[in-house]
């Protein structure tokens, strides 16, 4: 899978476990810890971001007004939302909302990395828009979620 992506995430553990999922795979990761950084990055990249994987709830700039802003110039990018907060219903708001016509995949943390890893490889296929769901041989281990104490 050659595919350059940028992962979004104000928590610092997720964010650098969701870039060490990436580390032995054909990809290329830039890491932004708020949308707002995450929209700086993704000018910078331009046309050559090929998939969005961000959280929802950050600081200075959600989740979904990241989507929203990457999508009024690029509506077909393909986008997978790591997030504990959003409810199964969540993707067709974000769809109506957000705009674009691209892949839209929900992963919920706690999250498996080969759940990740699968919605990655299916909306750069561009075939699945809702709440992605478990691959078949998929650890059951999740990767925890919150700050370190």
């Amino acid at each position: 899978m050659a595919a350059r992506l940028l992962i979004t995430d104000d928590e610092p553990l997720i964010l650098l476990s969701l870039a060490d999922l990436f580390e032995d795979e054909d990809v290329d990761v830039t890491l932004a810890s708020d949308g707002l950084e995450a929209l700086a990055a993704a000018q910078t990249l331009g046309d050559t971001l090929d998939v969005l994987v961000t959280d929802l709830d950050m600081p200075r700039m959600a989740g979904r007004d990241l989507i929203r802003a990457l999508r009024l110039d690029r509506p077909s990018l393909p986008v997978v939302i790591v997030s504990g907060s959003a409810s199964p219903d969540s993707v067709s708001e974000l769809r109506r909302t957000c705009g674009g016509h691209g892949p839209l995949l929900l992963v919920h943390k706690p999250f498996a990395s080969c759940e990740v890893k699968a919605a990655v490889r299916r909306v750069i296929a561009g075939r699945e828009t809702g709440r992605a769901t478990t691959p078949q041989g998929c650890s059951t281990s999740k990767m925890p979620v919150g700050r370190p104490l």
